[in-house]
């Protein structure tokens, strides 16, 4: 069977300009960025919903967008096996655009609006809820995620199917009912108060936002030291990783909800879940 995946947040285009850089600019102590190479791609909840569909599921990405070229843009962009339904927003579609010099980042410029507010959830994203077999909120701290509407929406989701929220800095916290929440070690500390360093402390620290944010289990990214899940009253289990190098961790809490939310649509145990992700 082919899940069907509902990924509720906001989705950017990211832009990417990629050149040499090798020499400072005459009027300012800047890097000349040369001939530079330009690499769009889906962003945000877009590009946890191009995941999850990668994986094998058919998705629906609920998400604010504006009526405008870069909202066409990255409808393009994203694979047929997802499905847009567009809320309401303020402003144009969010833009992040990153220069970077062989590879480096150099700066990065943001553009854009930010949720729109309503007070009825639109029928078509009620209908999408209804059809899922999971949920999975992409939270990009763009006001989204503070709508009671949607909160209660999510919160009666969580009733019947896997909801999985990727948390963020400065959005809502997550629903009542949420079945795995996942955030990496810094935002666990935000959430906490606390400096977790080791093992041990972060699992204390992930028991106490558990309990706190009342959701079933919690998920705990680790970097290269994987990942650890605290459920009930189990004691936390880790899963470790083979590390792998790379310059750009842009996308990796993505790609981990995604796997997670797909496999939990298939039915897999939270434990299983959170370990393949």
């Amino acid at each position: 069977m082919t899940p069907r995946v509902l990924v509720v947040g906001e989705a950017m285009l990211d832009v990417d300009l990629d050149g040499r850089a090798s020499r400072l600019s005459p009027d300012a102590p800047v890097a000349v960025v040369d001939d530079p190479v330009e690499r769009p791609r889906p962003g945000g909840a877009a590009l946890a919903a191009a995941l999850a569909a990668s994986d094998g599921a058919r998705v629906v990405l609920a998400t604010p967008l504006g009526n405008d070229a870069d909202a066409d843009r990255l409808r393009a962009l994203l694979p047929p096996e997802v499905e847009v339904v567009a809320l309401p927003s303020d402003g144009g579609t969010p833009v992040k655009r990153r220069v970077l010099a062989a590879g480096q980042v150099l700066v990065r410029l943001d553009t854009g609006g930010t949720s729109g507010s309503w007070e009825t959830p639109p029928a078509d994203l009620e209908a999408a809820v209804s059809a899922a077999d999971a949920v999975l909120v992409a939270d990009y701290g763009r006001g989204l995620t503070s709508l009671p509407a949607l909160r209660e929406l999510v919160a009666r989701a969580a009733e019947r199917v896997p909801v999985v929220w990727d948390p963020h800095p400065r959005g809502g916290r997550p629903a009542d009912s949420t079945w795995l929440c996942l955030p990496n070690q810094s935002e666990l500390a935000r959430l906490d108060g606390s400096e977790p360093t080791g093992i041990g402390e972060v699992g204390d620290a992930a028991r106490r936002v558990r309990e706190r944010l009342g959701t079933r289990a919690l998920a705990v990214t680790l970097g290269e030291r994987g990942a650890l899940l605290v459920q009930g009253d189990a004691p936390p289990a880790v899963f470790v990783v083979d590390p792998v190098r790379g310059e750009d961790t842009c996308g990796a809490g993505d790609r981990f909800a995604a796997s997670a939310t797909v496999r939990l649509a298939r039915g897999d145990l939270m434990s299983e879940a959170v370990e393949h992700a």
